[in-house]
């Protein structure tokens, strides 16, 4: 019973660390991907 409790609160804290870490990750990869599509647009003209 010890080993689940302890699983489970593992899986929380994991979970509720890894939520913002992904969405700051794809915030900046929009951000990075954005940069760069107005870097080759601003080069062509």
């Amino acid at each position: 019973m010890a080993l689940i409790d302890y699983v489970l609160a593992l899986c929380a804290l994991l979970g509720t660390l890894l939520i913002p870490f992904c969405a700051m990750y794809h915030v900046l990869r929009r951000k990075r991907c954005a940069v760069r599509v107005t870097a080759t647009r601003s080069k062509r003209s």
